[in-house]
């Protein structure tokens, strides 16, 4: 077992006897006619949920992607769920893997559309690589991209986004992690936001309050509107929650103007960044 740095993010990979290297860091892209890295096929990996709402949007936007990369690559576009799939994920990889290989492609790259480096992304999208790579052997190389919330360009979306609620308190509401490096990202990105941040779930290790704490001390020097930011790709569950919550507390706070910003992955901006990053060396990292 071996440690790799991969754009400024630990992944365990390992070797299955005399096996390729599994989850390792990316190699510049050969010229063309050069080697095994001609046709790269990607597969964008979201969390999944039982709410039908998030699969159409997460479909929407694999649509938006592929648009968007079609006039520069032939590069070729999937998706699959981590979660509320009928297979599981290692699976839907192989399936993936083995119908690029047959069109003729031959490295593989996924993409977990995933904003935290929560579990998820450091455990499991990891053990899923792993035991697709073991099944599909070494007819197609899988290799993997940092998270989508390590590149700067989501901050700068966000930004983006929020230019119309400047001059208002906001408020950069994320699920729970008990990762200390979630939580470190949660920070992070809250305040180059100048949000406070808050989780709508709060873990045991949590250091940030839930979003009923963060309005209470907000109240006492704030009159007027009040910015939620769900960090979150997709209208589902958790913007239900959400909602539910604000429902909740809205009485409790007369003198605050709750208004919830739009999730992230509802707008074909956040294609374009998917798309830049696709097709982009990953030698450039957290940059793009």
């Amino acid at each position: 077992m071996s440690r790799i740095e991969n754009l400024g993010h630990r992944y365990q990979a390992d070797r299955d006897g005399d096996g390729p290297l599994i989850c390792c860091k990316w190699e510049p892209a050969a010229a063309p006619g050069v080697g095994r890295r001609q046709a790269t096929a990607t597969l964008l990996i979201t969390h999944g949920s039982s709410d039908p709402r998030t699969q159409a949007a997460a479909q929407q936007l694999t649509q938006w992607v592929q648009q968007a990369i079609v006039p520069r690559s032939k590069a070729l576009i999937g998706l699959a769920t981590l979660e509320q799939a009928e297979l599981p994920l290692y699976e839907q990889i192989c399936q993936f893997g083995a119908a690029v290989t047959e069109a003729g492609y031959n490295h593989l790259q996924l993409f977990p559309l995933f904003l935290l480096p929560g579990v998820h992304v450091m455990e499991d999208i990891p053990a899923a690589l792993r035991q697709a790579q073991r099944m599909l052997g070494k007819d197609v190389i899988i290799e993997l991209r940092a998270y989508l919330g390590a590149y700067s360009g989501l901050v700068n979306l966000l930004q983006t986004r929020l230019a119309a609620v400047t001059g208002i308190p906001r408020i950069l509401l994320a699920h729970g992690s008990r990762l200390a490096s979630a939580q470190r990202q949660v920070r992070a990105i809250a305040q180059a936001l100048q949000a406070q941040p808050a989780y709508l779930t709060p873990t045991p290790a949590a250091t940030y309050p839930d979003l009923a704490m963060c309005l209470h001390t907000l109240a006492t020097t704030t009159v007027g509107p009040v910015a939620i930011v769900p960090y979150a790709l997709f209208e589902g569950n958790m913007t239900a929650k959400i909602a539910q919550q604000v429902v909740a507390l809205a009485p409790s706070f007369p003198r605050l103007q709750l208004q919830v910003e739009s999730p992230l992955g509802t707008h074909p901006d956040l294609a374009t960044l998917i798309a830049t990053v696709v097709l982009a060396s990953p030698d450039q990292g957290g940059q793009l």
